[in-house]
């Protein structure tokens, strides 16, 4: 089987997908019908990948795509099947979903169909271009499939060749990769040996093993590749039987991938059917539900207004009346204290005329007893000296001065 077969066998699996069911021939029972079905949240469009004008939509992990037709018409035998049999089933404006395949992978594809830049190349790496050589020949787009092929190139190794030369049909890389392995002085990593699988672990182990045992000296390509040959044919095998073996599992697995896709798309379509049959029915009951709600609300809305409306009006008439009441109770406080504060200073004024009054009177007490108190004759000073003050005359009125 070559990979044309596998084409055609693999769009022979498509076209033979049962047609999803019409809604018109779908007859929900009672109970069914009384079953709400949740609305489904829109898918997010690609930022990219997503023209208003494109006729074909996909669906890639939750993101929309929609994308012109015409290079998947015109390069893509798969794509043809797939459109065709989806516009017939589930009509133009569903999206068609893409199970096996990630987002970095499809965008990577697209870059090529739909380049930003026609003069470079946007893919980089070998992750990239082994989703376009993975992607390239599963959907039979032949050219970008050669493009990936010469791209990968540079970047692909021995044990890259080999494993990717197997898996995608690449047979150019199977000789050349399986001469590198045998001849690089490296041994197998356990990683690499996972890749390669037991077969070709023995082939490059018994050939490097039949190296070691040559004098030294640096074989070429062709000793290397005249080895291999020997090593098939004692082995019972030869290059073509290999090819025919790897085509029969290319062939199984395609067989199962192609089953799993027709029975996600069934599955798909299905349900989609069965959402769009309940979909007007449940759209009217919807709308008048949520115009009750709305009326309801408005008037809910009006009627809590106007309570809180008159529960403010009376809060601000009691705060209005207990702040004149506080105000009232402010101004009557701030008058008796300026009344105690008044009472008091003129009580202290009282109080210190009084004390005035009664040191006046005990001043003049005083002086008056000093001038009736008789003077002592007798007092002299010393050396016989009276201390008696010097005469002085006085005055008395209406009369003449005496000396005393």
């Amino acid at each position: 089987m070559s990979s044309s077969d596998f084409e055609e066998f693999d769009a022979q699996i498509i076209e033979t997908h049962a047609r999803a069911p019409e809604t018109s021939n779908i007859n929900l029972s009672s109970g069914e019908k009384g079953i709400p079905f949740p609305v489904p949240a829109p898918e997010p469009k690609h930022q990219r990948f997503y023209f208003e004008g494109g006729e074909a939509t996909f669906l890639v992990q939750g993101t929309l795509y929609r994308i012109p037709h015409y290079f998947l018409l015109r390069d893509s035998p798969y794509f043809q099947k797939l459109l065709n049999d989806s516009a017939k089933s589930v009509g133009s404006a569903s999206p068609i979903p893409l199970d096996n395949v990630d987002c970095a992978e499809f965008d990577a594809i697209l870059s090529i169909l739909y380049p930003t830049d026609f003069h470079e190349c946007e893919l980089k790496t070998a992750e990239a271009w082994t989703a376009v050589l993975r992607l390239s020949t599963e959907w039979s787009f032949a050219s970008v499939r050669k493009l990936a092929i010469s791209r990968l190139q540079p970047f692909a190794s021995a044990v890259d060749k080999v494993v990717l030369g197997h898996k995608y049909g690449v047979e150019a890389w199977i000789r050349p990769g399986r001469v590198a392995l045998c001849n690089r002085p490296e041994p197998l990593t356990w990683e690499e040996g996972l890749r390669l699988g037991f077969g070709d672990i023995m082939l490059i182990t018994t050939v490097r093993e039949r190296l070691r045992m040559r004098p030294k000296s640096d074989p070429q390509a062709s000793e290397i590749e005249v080895m291999i040959e020997d090593y098939f044919k004692k082995e019972g095998k030869v290059g073509s039987a290999k090819k025919v073996d790897d085509e029969v599992v290319a062939g199984k697995r395609a067989y199962e991938e192609a089953v799993q896709r027709k029975k996600a798309f069934e599955e798909a379509a299905a349900r989609r059917v069965v959402e769009e049959a309940a979909a007007k029915k449940r759209a009217d009951d919807e709308a008048a539900a949520k115009k009750n709600e709305r009326d309801e609300a408005a008037a809910k809305k009006r009627a809590d207004d106007e309570a809180e409306a008159k529960r403010q009006a009376e809060e601000n008439s009691l705060k209005m009346a207990e702040e004149e009441a506080r105000q009232k109770d402010e101004k009557e406080a701030a008058f008796k204290k300026w009344e105690e504060e008044y009472d008091r200073r003129v009580a202290e004024e009282a109080a210190a005329k009084k004390a005035q009054a009664a040191e006046k009177r005990k001043v003049d007490e005083t002086a008056s007893r000093a001038a009736s108190k008789p003077l002592d004759k007798s007092a002299h000073g010393l050396f016989g000296r009276s201390l008696r003050p010097a005469q002085t005359p006085i005055r008395v009125a209406n009369g003449p001065q005496k000396i005393f």
